[in-house]
């Protein structure tokens, strides 16, 4: 695999995602190359020229660390985000350390954003330089780097391992640069260059009202057909092959989207409201033929909950949110059964949130522990502890 990561590396220059002859033509403008010595922020948002219209300000969800299980369920990994520290950490044997506390694994000092890859031997991460992915084993050690010499992040694993999505911003805030920004897939196949498949140029014609930036991570669909991503405010569904529409309703922001892993082509993400400032997830049926296509519609009895954070259950029929000002672990039935409050621990702030894939537990992070938290009755069993440092 380490050739594909190289060949990016390669194909890509350093005015940022302007292919050099032998992957894609096209000009180079000396303007767009950082300085020597230089150094990039992981802002993916273009400031100057070409921008959407003036739109009412949508006010982003309270961020949540990122908690995502291993594919096989024996491992939790946990990226952390607090001000200039980034960490990402990785529990071991998750059954086993159930009731009997560990301190997790530093497996990455300098990013937080990662997926794992399908197999669960390896994750890949986006620096907090903005200027590298990089892929690491389960014990942390260094693999493969990709050097896409300007901003990018926010990487996401196709289902099949063979692809990989990611954010890109070329350094030039004009059209040029708008252009070349965007969605990009790398596909690990020998000879393939990577692919803009959502241009932030191409945001604004679609439908984007907001800033034109990619936020938040893209969440592929369980075939690897699709991907959802937000940009300029608006959620977005994209053709793997090609081709992208705005899928959410005008008015409502978008956030966080995710499919149902069981395959019914149902696709929440978090929504507010024109005038509100309460989060609620919005779903939204896009199997071939379903009756509703675009819009969505509030999930029922989550409306005004201020949602900060949730996770769909392995078999699509639940939510598992942090909702309210104290955000309070619950269950929310997508057809419309309603809340369920799980027990709290006193006085820990839950910051995220992961269905495990047997679907009978969640993790969650209340302060400075990992907890599993059992969705039949809610007892709770400290997994692990977070070093303060």
């Amino acid at each position: 695999m380490g050739s594909p990561w190289r060949r990016l590396a390669a194909c890509l220059s350093l005015a940022g995602l302007l292919f050099s002859s032998g992957c894609q033509s096209g000009p180079v403008s000396d303007a767009a190359t950082p300085a020597s010595g230089g150094t990039a922020t992981a802002s993916l948002e273009p400031t100057a020229a070409a921008t959407a219209s003036p739109a009412p300000a949508c006010l982003a969800p309270a961020r949540a660390d990122w908690l995502r299980w291993s594919p096989d369920g024996t491992a939790l990994a946990y990226g952390l985000e607090r001000s200039t520290v980034r960490r990402i950490y990785v529990i071991d044997d998750v059954p086993g350390a159930a009731g009997n506390p560990v301190t997790p694994r530093l497996v990455a000092r300098d990013g937080w954003e990662f997926a794992w890859e399908p197999t669960g031997e390896r994750l890949v991460y986006a620096t907090a330089s903005g200027r590298h992915l990089s892929l690491v084993d389960r014990d942390g050690r260094a693999l493969e780097t990709i050097d896409v010499g300007w901003q990018h992040g926010a990487p996401a694993w196709s289902p099949d391992g063979n692809t990989l999505a990611f954010a890109h911003s070329a350094r030039l805030r004009d059209d040029a640069g708008l252009a070349e920004s965007g969605l990009y897939l790398l596909s690990l196949d020998p000879g393939d260059a990577p692919r803009n498949v959502l241009s932030l140029a191409s945001v604004a014609a679609l439908g984007g009202v907001g800033s034109l930036r990619l936020q938040g991570r893209p969440a592929w669909s369980p075939d690897g057909g699709q991907l959802a991503v937000v940009a300029g405010d608006r959620l977005f569904v994209v053709d793997a092959a090609g081709g992208a529409r705005a899928v959410s309703a005008d008015g409502v922001c978008a956030a966080e989207p995710a499919w149902d892993p069981a395959g019914s082509g149902t696709l929440v993400w978090l929504g507010v409201p024109a005038g509100s400032e309460a989060n609620a997830p919005y779903a939204l049926r896009l199997e071939p033929g379903a009756a509703e296509s675009t819009g969505g519609r509030a999930v029922t009895g989550a409306e005004g909950m201020a949602v900060t954070a949730f996770g769909f259950s392995p078999d699509g029929r639940r939510l598992a949110v942090l909702a309210g000002p104290e955000r309070e672990l619950g269950l929310v039935g997508l057809d419309g059964s309603g809340l369920v409050t799980l027990p709290a621990t006193p006085d820990r702030v839950e910051v995220a949130i992961a269905w495990s894939p047997l679907g009978d537990q969640l993790a969650v992070v209340a302060g400075n522990r990992v907890e599993l938290v059992a969705v039949d009755g809610g007892q709770r069993t400290t997994l692990a502890v977070i070093p303060s440092r």
